[in-house]
């Protein structure tokens, strides 16, 4: 069986597909994974042993006619669109590719997917994954009681990049603090970030992540803490290796979060508010602390830090 995955969105949004390819390898051992990605997340699967083949989509004209040439030419069995909503995107590309089936959202326009999944008012108040999962039905998989995590796999060069900063700096166990998210909307600023880390620093040693937009307020909040060392990652595939040796993730709610729940890293997160979006992309490690946004630091207590900070790495 030969399938083509497209998700051409956020990082968080191809980790969160990882689960799919698993249950589909656990299914289906002999299947072939195919998938449709986008510039900035295409390097979450460069390591997924799951994954056949990557097709990065760019949308410059020259390279969007060579991409649109070369899925036209494949053949699939199935070619799935997991997103719940409308895509312009996503029904332009649907058309070009050869399927016997296409699954995904028809929506009220013009059905170009032969199955159709749930809409995301359908979905309101489920995890990412569970509505990932809708689109596996026509292939015989269920989600089950417990909702999988995403598989992520580190390779040598990011390994040995993280070590050699951690043997540099002389960090055994320590903690992980991103700065950045997607959205400005997300992050807290450094006046929270200052109030957070006086609880929490001590004797931790921490480690700072952050994207090159946050590096003022990075080296800002690092003059404050002498255990605070500041990591300049490459690629997101740094940060995954980090991510999977760190004994608690302090972040914002971005692809992070996501990153941790593959490898069942204890964290704590803050999201805006407990809404659709915190439900739809809550973490899914086993220990785990949630803050909103709009509540006082008051509101983490040092005993539940503690708790935490507790679990063995």
């Amino acid at each position: 069986m030969k399938l083509l995955f497209i998700q051409l969105g956020r990082i968080g949004d191809m980790v969160l597909l990882t689960s799919a390819f698993k249950a589909l390898k656990e299914k289906y051992p002999d299947s072939i994974i195919d998938v449709l990605a986008g510039r900035k997340n295409y390097q979450i699967l460069k390591d997924n042993p799951k994954v056949n083949n990557i097709i990065i989509f760019n949308k410059s004209p020259f390279k969007l006619i060579q991409t649109i040439s070369k899925i036209s030419k494949l053949k699939y069995d199935f070619y799935i669109d997991p997103k719940d909503h409308h895509s312009t995107e996503g029904r332009f590309i649907a058309g070009f590719v050869k399927s016997a089936k296409k699954i995904g959202f028809n929506g009220y326009k013009r059905k170009i997917f032969d199955i159709s999944i749930p809409s995301d008012i359908e979905n309101s108040g489920l995890h990412s994954i569970t509505r990932i999962f809708n689109s596996l039905k026509p292939l015989s998989i269920s989600i089950g009681e417990t909702i999988p995590k995403p598989e992520l796999f580190t390779n040598s060069d990011s390994e040995e990049y993280v070590n050699s900063f951690l043997g540099e700096n002389e960090i055994d166990k320590f903690i992980l603090i991103n700065l950045s998210a997607g959205s400005k909307s997300r992050m807290l600023s450094v006046e929270k970030w200052t109030e957070l880390l006086n609880k929490i620093i001590n004797e931790n040693r921490s480690v700072l992540s952050f994207a090159p937009a946050e590096n003022e307020m990075a080296i800002e909040l690092s003059k404050s803490f002498n255990n605070l060392n500041l990591f300049q990652s490459r690629s997101i595939n740094d940060v995954i290796s980090l991510v999977k040796k760190t004994k608690l993730l302090i972040t914002p709610n971005t692809s992070l979060v996501h990153i941790a729940s593959a490898f069942d890293t204890p964290i704590i997160a803050f999201y805006n508010s407990d809404d659709e979006d915190c439900r739809k992309f809550r973490a899914l490690s086993s220990k785990q602390k949630v803050i909103f946004l709009s509540e006082n630091m008051d509101d983490l207590k040092e005993n539940e830090i503690e708790n935490i900070l507790s679990t063995e790495r």
